[in-house]
């Protein structure tokens, strides 16, 4: 790298700061996700995943609403520093998938979500 060129956690980081901004949608912004198998960067993007698919309870709900914001927030600041996710992030994360659900951009973001879905249930 060059000092110049982004690594993959500032380059979602950049991607989640616009979801949060407003200025970018999350399907788009899941289809900019850097083809990137580490555990830190698969959590972000289940994060953003769960921030589309809670998009009803997000608009009744300001305080849940405002959590996710800030937990979106919290993941953007460390990635812009390129530093990995707390273990106890990750954890969590791996209560719910054990396995990783690589993001193929075969797929079309209707059928990365379905795939999403299939572990929550």
């Amino acid at each position: 790298m060059n000092g110049f060129e982004k690594t993959s956690k500032q380059k979602v980081a950049d991607i989640i700061l616009k979801v949060i901004a407003g200025s970018k949608s999350v399907k788009d912004a899941l289809l900019l996700f850097p083809e990137d198998k580490s555990i830190s960067i698969q959590c972000a993007w289940h994060a953003l995943a769960h921030y589309e698919a809670d998009e009803d309870l997000r608009r009744k709900d300001p305080i849940f609403a405002k959590e996710q914001d800030e937990y979106l927030e919290m993941l953007a600041f460390l990635f812009q520093e390129d530093k990995d996710l707390p273990e106890n992030v990750i954890s969590s994360y791996l209560e719910y998938y054990k396995e990783r659900v690589i993001y193929e951009k075969k797929k079309n973001i209707i059928q990365m979500l379905k795939s999403l879905f299939r572990f929550i249930t």
